[in-house]
């Protein structure tokens, strides 16, 4: 399960997400030195706070893929509103105050790890 799961992200990933930086002259290379790593790092750090690492590897891979999603919708909205400072920073608060919420009121109550 977690081969198709794993093959299903990077198809995902590759050529169904659209770039932040398409835009923008050399936005591909933009988008291959900074935001992708940024994007996978990111990506796996949240992954980390909901699962529990070689726990179910499927589970994983698909929360990665959730969570690379949500991250660059957020950078491709931030982007398309002019990369405000502002924006950006309520955009950071907002989305990490919404995770503190969900993993302590509801993944800590299932998960006693």
């Amino acid at each position: 399960m977690y081969g198709i799961i794993s093959i299903i992200s990077i198809l995902v990933r590759s050529f169904l997400l659209k770039s932040a930086f398409e835009a923008i002259s050399y936005g591909y290379i933009i988008n291959i030195l900074f935001a992708e790593p940024l994007l996978g790092t990111l990506s796996f750090t949240v992954t980390g706070m909901f699962y529990r690492k070689n726990s179910a590897p499927a589970l994983g891979s698909a929360l990665y893929l959730f969570f690379y999603i949500i991250h660059n919708f957020l950078l491709c909205y931030w982007v398309s509103s002019g990369m405000q400072t502002v924006l950006g920073i309520i955009i950071i608060i907002v989305y990490f105050s919404i995770l503190a919420f969900i993993k302590r009121k509801i993944v800590n109550k299932f998960n006693p790890w």
